[in-house]
């Protein structure tokens, strides 16, 4: 199963450049614009949570797939562990609100604490280990505000097409529920109807006792 310092995605971005290096990478997964299912998840997952004052923050941004859809954001935080695909990202976006940071493999380095109002990520945890899901779980907590909003898509090894995909994580609702409630955050949204071979989990800091 591929860890962080896999490959997968540098030769994936590697065969993009080749054949249409005028396209976003990431695209030839699936284009939100296109596609009703990723539409959907545009629309129930981002669009209504980005505003002119929000500070968010995306984890593994790619070229830009879902990039593109929260620049109306006041800051956006660009978290990967790859310099090239930061320099990837920024052949096609690159606006002054946009803040590209490479991290160490589960931090987020010159996010101010308490400062994040939503993080975003689609095509990353799918491929993590749930020891490296945890520790970002664990990390997102300093730099997230009391009612800050998560979403975080996952492999769902209950669904076929996920048990046949060799470079998605070992990973479950169950498991992926347990991760987020011990990392101390609140289930707010559990869904696993809409993508068919994985799924989804929106989740907020839970509030001090």
């Amino acid at each position: 199963m591929p860890t962080l310092d896999t490959k997968l995605h540098l030769t994936m971005l590697d065969r993009g450049r080749a054949n249409k290096p005028s396209e976003l990478y990431g695209l030839h997964w699936g284009d939100p614009d296109k596609l009703p299912h990723l539409n959907m998840v545009r629309r129930h997952y981002l669009d209504f949570y980005i505003f002119p004052e929000t500070t968010a923050l995306e984890i593994g941004p790619g070229g830009g797939r879902w990039t593109r859809y929260m620049l109306k954001a006041r800051r956006l935080y660009a978290v990967d562990y790859h310099q090239e695909l930061l320099d990837e990202l920024a052949r096609h976006i690159n606006p002054p609100n946009l803040i590209p940071i490479k991290n160490n493999g589960t931090d987020f380095p010159g996010v101010p604490d308490a400062s994040v109002d939503f993080i975003f990520s689609f095509g990353v945890f799918v491929h993590l280990e749930n020891e490296i899901i945890a520790g970002y779980l664990k990390n997102m907590r300093r730099v997230l505000k009391p009612g800050a909003n998560v979403v975080i898509q996952y492999a769902d090894k209950t669904k076929p097409l996920a048990q046949r995909n060799t470079g998605f994580g070992n990973n479950t609702p169950e498991k992926m529920l347990r991760m987020v409630r011990d990392a101390g955050y609140s289930v707010q949204d559990d869904n696993r109807w809409l993508l068919s071979h994985s799924s989804i989990v929106r989740f907020i800091p839970q509030e001090p006792r």
